[in-house]
């Protein structure tokens, strides 16, 4: 009869985050290293009172920029996943509301260096023809991000986009009938665009000479009648800088220095296989193992469950009047359950009695259990600190 079916209870499905000790610990390693950069003199024409002097810039510049924060959140992620990033900015000064206390033009168009966090990792595309380890050698980046639609007007109030109305953002996700584009997010009231910061190095060949006097210049630059030792081709990198989005640039300019200015933080970089580069963190491969230690938590804390909640062995009339009471038994504690005796060819049939639960799993889960979290520690290569194999 299906209405006196009764529903399954649901199994448990424990989730324990064993990952985290390990993430953890590397972390808590990162910190208490005070991880920075050390200047010192290496070419005849610098000396020690140089390299410090450099070095408290550099301490400045770390300090007042929080840096920490950036390069601690690029090697967490470069931990969990393999790859992080975090970049070297500049910025105007902070301004005065009154623009009349401005004293000196530098207050105006003073820049500081700063070290900044990317708070969304996966933003960041690099040339996937780069090979060095920090990116060095990579072409281009880009940074995406979403702007709300109020601000992305507000900065780029001459874009064709800034223009566009509700209507039009909307038209234009549901263009030919496909899903709305990458760069377009239309959901209700929350309208966004997403911009892309594009660093490209432009190249350019020009030729140098070594002169007498141990100066080098361009070949083009050489004075009449002075004498070249050496004459080579050099390759003249700058930096261009752009913000776009999805139908036009929204903004070009150069960028000082020569090197793209996102610093990349490796995990682990493996082998490249079938075409692809392959980067994995601590998670990656404990994955199984995490899986594993669930699936053992889960059936251990089941069979113990099953202890204190045993059926119980009752003849088919006993219980008839009865029955929500003796299905709630193993729920609730009732101070009697009551039963209705009953006969089987003229013998009275023993009152209902407990099934014994088998319990015998539960000693292979438990071990199953510690063998998983070995697994872990053998895939994330750290171990737990009382072992001593930090």
């Amino acid at each position: 009869n299906q209405g006196d079916a009764m529903a399954l209870d649901a199994r448990p499905m424990i989730s324990i985050p064993k990952l985290d000790q390990p993430v953890r610990l590397v972390m808590n390693q990162a910190r208490a290293a005070h991880l920075g950069v050390n200047i010192h003199p290496e070419s005849e024409d610098a000396d020690r009172e140089q390299a410090e002097m450099r070095q408290g810039l550099y301490r400045c510049i770390e300090r007042e920029s929080h840096a920490p924060i950036g390069r601690l959140w690029a090697l967490d992620r470069a931990i969990k996943a393999g790859t992080g990033h975090y970049r070297v900015n500049t910025r105007y000064e902070d301004l005065s509301p009154d623009l009349q206390q401005i004293r000196t033009p530098v207050e105006m168009f003073d820049q500081r260096i700063t070290i900044e966090m990317i708070y969304w990792q996966d933003s960041v595309y690099w040339d996937p023809a780069a090979e060095h380890p920090n990116r060095i050698d990579g072409e281009f980046c880009f940074i995406t991000a979403w702007v709300p639609v109020d601000t992305f007007r507000r900065r780029y109030g001459k874009a064709k986009l800034a223009k566009a109305t509700t209507d039009d953002l909307s038209a234009l996700a549901k263009a030919e009938n496909t899903d709305e584009p990458s760069w377009v997010m239309v959901d209700g009231e929350k309208q966004a665009v997403r911009v892309a910061e594009y660093f490209s190095k432009v190249h350019e060949t020009k030729e140098v000479s070594l002169l007498p006097d141990g100066q080098i210049v361009l070949a083009s630059a050489v004075p009449k009648g002075v004498e070249v030792l050496k004459t080579r081709e050099v390759d003249v990198i700058s930096l261009m800088r752009y913000e776009l989005n999805g139908e036009e640039v929204l903004k070009e300019e150069e960028w000082n220095g020569s090197k793209i200015p996102i610093i990349t933080v490796i995990g682990n970089e493996l082998q490249p296989f079938d075409g692809e580069r392959r980067r994995v963190g601590i998670i990656g491969p404990a994955k199984d193992s995490q899986r594993l230690f669930n699936w053992a938590a889960s059936i251990a804390i089941e069979k113990a469950a099953l202890e204190p909640k045993a059926p119980w062995l009752v003849a088919e009339d006993q219980i008839g009047d009865y029955k929500e009471m003796w299905q709630q038994s193993n729920r609730r504690n009732f101070p009697a359950l009551i039963y209705k005796p009953s006969t089987f060819g003229g013998q009275l049939v023993p009152p209902p009695q407990r099934v014994s639960v088998e319990v015998s799993q539960l000693g292979p889960a438990m071990a199953l259990l510690q063998q998983a979290d070995d697994f872990i520690q053998g895939a994330t290569a750290v171990f737990a600190p009382a072992l001593g194999n930090l």
